[in-house]
């Protein structure tokens, strides 16, 4: 409620600050009287009278500057910090929005598009706020009083001055009508370019040992020049609403000249009797056509803000966080899938998954194996809910995770990847991401456990060195110890590994291995594995190909029998 008051007051106070025009006038006429004045007292004043005039004016001059310094800066402020709060919590819904979206979402979108979008609609819903808004409602509100001072005055002729105000109004509403299309379309074009770009130069070094410089460069003037056609008609539509406004400045001098010279003649012609003074009605048609000129020059700025609001609000969906809502039962770490079958969106024809069946006891372990492409990252992507299967369930304990609540899933499931992923900030800053525990004694087992703790504890700030962009200041190898580090600190009932050696040299890959088999005694774990010395402790290994589990058991079962897994093993042993 403050801040609402805080907002209307960032308002109301331009409004007054404003209002000083006819103090100061009066003010003048004060010091130096009027014509009327003038002719009625025509007697001299005395030197001291004259100065005490003079000063009582000269103060209240000064007192009015005071105040209208005073409304001034409060107006600026208040109405700066209302223009930042809600930017902020329009870029923090966006932000929600996009983390809170599906991997079908996230696959059809480049993160550049969405950075650029971000980044541009803010802007540019901020230009549209502040000082337009105040503009927009003194505007409108001097249009209406002087309209109401006009009729007063004589309505014959506030119906011959006033019409061209609608006409301004009515150019500014339908400037958005005409453009809307044509804006929308650049707009998306714009982010489709600009996100080719950024990952241009995100990957420079890919893009330059590849020579795909020219490759980039063409990528961008494609989205350009296949949609000039839209950016040659938007502009044409804005230009031509847009320049009457911009004609407006040099009309006035000749509505104001209608408005004090056409009345008058008619009066005369008619005998009507004109209450009003020259003066009068040269102020009234002043406010007047200066109202109507300004409500048309905010066209261009409410248009663009209109846009970006829209773009931005399009995808801030008020029933995503009700999607993500759901369940949150005790985990202990079993997990059940049951002939599940699962196809990516935009090949639905393309069945990645058919039909897995299995299931897997508290501290139970799993390695998949198989050749690439086969569905074995489908298994982790659904079992984190980043895609939904199209048949079959998924059940830890006995719950489906389909009705449990997001973030109470991930919490109890750690992810490592092949490729380590960190994030600017510092070390201890991306081991305790996504969690409470933000201890430094809990950061320090964890990366004992991950044999990080030694290189860390080396640096000069420890676990406060800052690690760079992605992680640049650091190796590959030590890369991945922290994100096992980042995985071990929340205590998951289920630990995924994809590769999670893969990044790591000899030595320290059979260290973390031995950690990874110690910690699993204690949790449900499911490895990814290519390398099949990684995964010889597991309870069981299922081999899947073509999204189908061919052979299911223990490593002896499965060299016994002789299958596929027995010829990879024999395969990685000549190798």
């Amino acid at each position: 409620m403050e801040r609402k008051h805080e907002d209307i007051h960032s308002i109301t106070s331009d409004d007054v600050e404003k209002s000083k025009k006819p103090f100061f006038r009066r003010l003048i006429q004060g010091i130096f009287g009027d014509e009327d004045d003038e002719e009625e007292n025509s007697s001299p004043i005395g030197n001291v009278e004259f100065l005490h005039s003079t000063f009582t004016y000269v103060f209240l001059f000064l007192g009015a500057g005071i105040i209208t310094y005073i409304l001034a800066f409060v107006e600026d402020i208040t109405l700066s910090s209302a223009n930042e709060r809600i930017t902020v919590r329009i870029k923090t819904k966006f932000i929600n929005a996009v983390l809170g979206q599906d991997s079908n979402f996230l696959d059809a979108t480049t993160a550049g598009a969405l950075s650029n979008q971000l980044n541009n609609n803010i802007d540019r819903i901020r230009d549209g706020l502040g000082d337009i808004v105040c503009m927009l409602c003194r505007s409108t509100a001097q249009y209406l009083a002087s309209t109401v001072l006009a009729f007063a005055l004589d309505w014959r002729i506030a119906l011959i001055m006033v019409w061209t105000g609608p006409l301004c109004v009515i150019i500014t509403v339908l400037t958005p009508v005409l453009a809307s299309s044509s804006m929308s379309q650049v707009f998306k074009v714009s982010e489709e370019a600009n996100g080719v770009a950024e990952e241009a130069i995100l990957n420079v070094k890919t893009v330059a040992a590849c020579n795909g410089e020219n490759t980039m460069i063409e990528a961008i003037y494609f989205f350009r020049s296949t949609n000039s056609r839209s950016i040659i008609i938007l502009e044409i539509r804005v230009n031509s609403s847009f320049g009457s406004s911009s004609r407006n400045e040099s009309r006035r001098n000749l509505r104001n000249a209608r408005g004090i010279f056409l009345p008058r003649s008619i009066c005369v012609q008619r005998w009507w009797v004109v209450i009003a003074e020259a003066g009068i009605v040269l102020a009234v048609a002043n406010l007047n056509l200066l109202s109507s000129y300004r409500l048309g020059v905010l066209g261009p700025h409410m248009l663009d803000s209109r846009s970006a609001t829209k773009k931005i609000f399009s995808l801030i969906d008020p029933e995503w966080e009700r999607r993500r809502e759901g369940e949150e039962p005790e985990l202990t770490g079993s997990v059940d899938f049951k002939n599940f079958s699962f196809a990516y969106p935009p090949r639905p024809s393309h069945i990645v998954a058919s039909d897995l069946d299995f299931a897997l006891r508290k501290g139970e372990s799993l390695a998949l194996v198989g050749p690439s492409g086969g569905g074995k990252s489908t298994v982790v992507n659904l079992l984190e809910r980043f895609y939904e299967p199209t048949k079959g369930q998924i059940n830890l304990d006995s719950n489906a995770i389909n009705r449990m609540e997001y973030r109470h899933l991930r919490s109890n499931i750690a992810l490592v990847g092949q490729e380590p992923v960190l994030f600017r900030g510092t070390i201890k800053e991306n081991i305790t991401i996504g969690t409470e525990e933000e201890s430094t004694e809990a950061v320090m087992e964890a990366c004992r456990l991950a044999n990080a703790a030694d290189f860390i504890e080396q640096f000069p700030l420890g676990y406060d060195t800052v690690v760079g962009d992605k992680g640049g200041s650091l190796s590959g190898g030590q890369k991945q110890r922290i994100v096992i580090a980042r995985a071990l600190i929340r205590n998951p009932k289920i630990i995924l590994l994809d590769e999670a050696t893969s990044a790591r040299d000899t030595q320290s890959e059979k260290v973390v291995k031995k950690t990874l088999v110690a910690t699993a005694a204690r949790r449900t774990s499911i490895t990814i594995a290519h390398r099949l010395d990684t995964i010889s402790n597991c309870d069981r290994i299922c081999f899947i190909e073509s999204g189908k589990i061919v052979e299911s058991g223990t490593r002896e079962e499965l060299i016994a029998a002789d299958g596929k897994y027995a010829a990879l093993v024999m395969e990685q042993k000549l190798s």
